[in-house]
């Protein structure tokens, strides 16, 4: 079922929000997953939980900057990684792009566990190979502004920025907008997404989130395989045969 949720937690600047705007393949994965740290090497695999907080900052149970150079300081210390497992509702965009960057350079195939929303959905999305952990959700929304971070930022800016009142700022965040809004699409499209479901995406605002069920996921390109516990659900629903999807 795909759902509609509403959630508080979400409340990003517009180059904060990423989606509208994740293993070498194995034919075994664990069937659930779990992380007591934020960060966890498994061998082959690193799992990454942004909802769990450094030790050292109690509130850093979202993605942050800090967790781009964490990351890129454990894929290149070890070089057996090949699957990123991640999970999390999502936080600071830009970090969520550099993340995917560097999976894609590497190649590198990812996983979701739990809840894997917003930011998290595109780190997801960067994998070659993409796969759900059983009952393991995507979430996704668009991209906005939040009228009490533009007037800090405005405020905090506007002598270097040149601008003269808020109407030359609306200008600007204007164009930031809109290339978020290109960039998010462009990047979807690029990992094999259908536009059907980058503009339904589109529709959920800032305080929902859009989850669509595995069926959905597989048939637009999202996720790279069916998960076989969806299957094993689907022919509980329906045991004669009267589902036809692949």
């Amino acid at each position: 079922m795909n759902t509609r949720i509403f959630d508080s937690h979400l409340v990003r600047h517009v180059t904060r929000a990423v989606m509208p705007m994740a293993c070498v393949v194995f034919t075994i994965l664990p069937a659930t997953v779990t992380a007591e740290t934020r960060w966890q090497e498994n061998g082959h695999e690193l799992v990454f939980n942004m909802d769990i907080p450094y030790p050292d900052d109690p509130s850093s149970n979202e993605l942050i900057q800090r967790d781009v150079y964490e990351f890129r300081s454990l894929v290149m210390e070890n070089t057996e990684i090949s699957l990123i497992t991640i999970s999390g509702r999502g936080g600071y965009g830009p970090a969520g792009q550099r993340i995917a960057d560097t999976i894609l350079r590497f190649g590198f195939d990812t996983h979701a566990f739990e809840r894997c929303s917003s930011a998290c959905a595109r780190i997801f999305l960067a994998g070659a190979t993409r796969t759900l952990a059983e009952d393991a959700e995507l979430g996704f929304h668009r991209a906005y502004v939040l009228g009490e971070e533009e007037q800090s930022y405005y405020l905090a800016n506007r002598e270097s920025r040149g601008w003269e009142d808020e109407f030359d700022y609306v200008e600007f965040i204007y164009d930031v907008a809109s290339t978020d809004m290109r960039q998010t699409v462009e990047f979807m499209v690029s990992r094999g997404v259908s536009i059907d479901f980058i503009l339904e995406a589109q529709t959920y605002g800032p305080f929902e989130i859009w989850t669509p069920d595995p069926e959905t996921l597989f048939k637009r390109g999202v996720i790279t395989e069916m998960p076989d516990w969806a299957r094993r659900h689907r022919s509980d629903q329906f045991p004669h045969g009267e589902d036809r999807a692949p």
